[in-house]
């Protein structure tokens, strides 16, 4: 008796948390969440970091993560079409829905499943992209990342059972967290959550955000250490001198930019008529073959981009290298390789930069040579992010935590700037997220009044203040429901399924007009009644003015989903005041 009243009082607790979260003021509340979901993110980032660099030293001649240059050629050869026959035979068997990975299947599901998120994609996340990329493919390991992040804060929301409102935040939280535990750059994190994923500012979304990139960064350095991926040290920056050098980078990465775009989508076009395997044994032939002529395209290269930033590579090689990496990424992630674009655009942005100052070196041209040869490669990385996605906040962010030098700002700002309007306005190029996304017949976009109403609860409007009656009523059990005072009485039929309501106020009326009157019909009574459809207690404002729009009723009912309890009522006007 004791434990089932405990059970209760539990559930009943569990119930008031979610209804209170279904509004944005519920700050507190998500961020502790939020603080979950970080930590969660953390703990599946480092592990996925363990495993590819256990494997890599391990399988590696030199024992060093990423050095595919150390391989044997035949070795290199071969290393990529052995782990796409591996991928073949684990995402050739499964559905065609659980074998959506990465960023652009975070994107799906928070468009089209209010951020849901299978596990088994998560799995095949993990698993696809750790053969990816310890197989040599030219892939990144942050788009995986952004989705086992994703997962975590998805996972939270659905174990509690949250509303859709707090489960985009708590999906986005996550994502942040994995930018940040992956580069140790949370505020990068936030601003690609925000600018990218979520695609709106808001003091509501931001609070929570901050909170699992940073518990997830903390965890992550608590166990990796305070390792910075790029060991780069600037001496002071004189922007007045080589601004135009910065622009001039930036115009440049933003062509490539379009041309990296164009490719990789007219190639995941041109694939899609071919079945999975194929694609895969493609990839895995190509990349070898690319690989045995230039190894360091091999992989996510964060060793070369080392070199680059320290000026270590040559300009004839860094050129080919570029020239490489840009075939090797557009064909692996066009053919399907479960991997992520991130690492490989900030590889081709550093390689870029590092072109530029070679050339400037080269042409023994005094005015040519820039004051800091370093700080060309890392715009490069920042330039080249921000321009394929669309993102120049995110990327700014990212190559000043990097950095860790203030000076930058300006000639980055200039280069991603450039790069940025280069790709939009003169090759019309929009992200290459939304781009993919289109490409697989699915649209990102939405207005802000939807994301608006998405970011908050249908069940922090509803009218708690109903009753629940038969459509045919006696005047004492008319009277007795009056007395408790609800401003409407919810008509259900003979299954007890809610139909159609009406106020309260119009049973009063009809009872004070008509004394001799022992039966009530509620369906015949003066009055305005309201047609009913159901909807989930999870639901956000978005998907009830949905529901409305495609039942033509006139107001809702929020119910539990597991069970028949109902919560309230709302009407078509309460949600049209929401937001007008």
């Amino acid at each position: 008796m004791i434990a089932n009243k405990l059970s209760q009082g539990l559930l009943a607790w569990l119930d008031h948390l979610r209804l209170r979260l279904a509004s944005p003021e519920a700050i507190l509340l998500l961020s502790i969440l939020a603080v979950l979901t970080g930590l969660l993110t953390g703990l599946v980032i480092v592990l996925f970091r363990f495993l590819l660099e256990f494997v890599q030293i391990y399988l590696l001649p030199s024992k060093t993560p990423d050095d595919y240059e150390s391989l044997h050629y035949l070795y290199r050869l071969a290393l990529p079409l052995g782990g796409a026959l591996l991928l073949a035979v684990l995402f050739q068997p499964m559905l065609h829905r659980y074998r959506q990975v990465g960023i652009l299947h975070v994107f799906e599901r928070l468009q089209y499943h209010q951020g849901r998120m299978p596990w088994v994609n998560m799995v095949m996340q993990f698993f696809g992209a750790g053969i990816a990329i310890l197989s040599g493919h030219s892939v990144g390991r942050e788009g995986p990342g952004i989705h086992m992040g994703a997962y975590s804060g998805s996972w939270v929301a659905q174990r509690l059972q949250l509303p859709n409102n707090s489960t985009r935040t708590l999906v986005a939280g996550g994502a942040a967290a994995a930018i940040g535990a992956s580069f140790n750059t949370p505020l990068a994190g936030i601003i690609f959550a925000m600018e990218v994923v979520m695609q709106q500012y808001s003091v509501q979304g931001f609070v929570p955000v901050i909170l699992a990139a940073v518990s997830g960064t903390y965890l992550a350095q608590s166990l990796l250490g305070k390792e910075s991926f790029f060991e780069v040290t600037l001496d002071a920056v004189n922007t007045s001198q080589d601004w135009w050098l910065a622009v001039l980078l930036g115009m440049g990465i933003g062509v490539l930019s379009a041309v990296f775009n164009f490719l990789l989508i007219q190639i995941t076009r041109l694939s899609m008529r071919y079945a999975l395997w194929q694609r895969f044994v493609l990839a895995g032939l190509l990349m070898g073959a690319i690989g045995w002529q230039v190894p360091a395209s091999m992989g996510i290269g964060y060793d070369t981009v080392n070199q680059t930033l320290n000026g270590q590579v040559v300009m004839a090689t860094l050129t080919v290298i570029l020239l490489a990496k840009l075939a090797a990424s557009v064909l692996c992630l066009g053919l399907g390789i479960p991997g992520g674009v991130i690492g490989p655009l900030m590889f081709m942005g550093a390689a870029a930069g590092g072109v530029l100052v070679t050339l400037s070196y080269s042409s023994d041209m005094t005015f040519l040579i820039p004051a800091e040869p370093k700080l060309y490669p890392l715009i490069g990385m920042g330039a080249m992010f921000s321009a394929s996605l669309q993102a120049p906040l995110a990327g700014l962010t990212a190559i000043m935590e990097m950095a860790g030098n203030a000076d930058i700002i300006l000639p980055a700002m200039l280069a991603i700037v450039s790069a940025n309007l280069t790709s939009k306005v003169i090759f019309q190029h929009d992200s290459i997220f939304s781009s993919l996304l289109q490409a697989r017949g699915l649209d990102h976009s939405s207005s802000v009044v939807m994301q608006r109403l998405r970011m908050i609860g249908a069940a922090s409007i509803m009218n708690r203040s109903f009753a629940l009656c038969g459509g045919s009523l006696s005047r004492e059990s008319a009277q007795a429901l009056l007395s408790h005072g609800p401003q409407w009485l919810v008509i259900t039929d003979t299954e007890r399924q809610p139909r159609e309501m009406v106020r309260s106020l119009d049973l009063q009326g009809f009872l004070e007009t008509h004394p001799q009157v022992d039966s009530i019909q509620l369906r015949e009574i003066p009055g305005k009644r309201l047609q009913l459809a159901a909807l989930s207690a999870r639901a956000s404002l978005q998907e009830a003015l949905d529901a409305l729009n495609k039942s033509g009723a006139e107001a809702l009912y929020l119910h539990r989903e597991a069970g028949g309890h109902i919560y309230g009522v709302i009407t078509r006007e309460r949600v049209n005041k929401a937001w007008l």
